[in-house]
């Protein structure tokens, strides 16, 4: 499993974090092919319009996918920590 960020200003909300992955969703159709169809991407962003806009994309393309609702902050609450954010 993989975060996928898609936020248009992706850079600036995160920082690095291990195994999240930033694409702008603009930009996403031309990307697909730096993503792996074996694998299954969380997909989240500020608010949810371009989660939602990626996981139909992703989902036309053969990819395997959910839409975290609420963005990365209910990642957190399900007290996942990915790498990069341990204390």
């Amino acid at each position: 499993m993989k975060f996928l960020l898609v936020n248009n200003h992706a850079g600036y909300y995160l920082g690095d974090v291990d195994g999240l992955i930033y694409i702008n969703v603009n930009e996403l159709r031309e990307k697909l092919n730096t993503l792996d169809k074996n694998k299954e991407y969380w997909i989240h962003c500020a608010v949810g319009i371009r989660a939602y806009v990626a996981e139909r994309i992703l989902k036309q393309n053969g990819f395997k996918c959910k839409n975290i609702t609420g963005g990365f902050k209910s990642i957190l609450a399900m007290n996942y920590t990915p790498k990069g954010l341990e204390k």
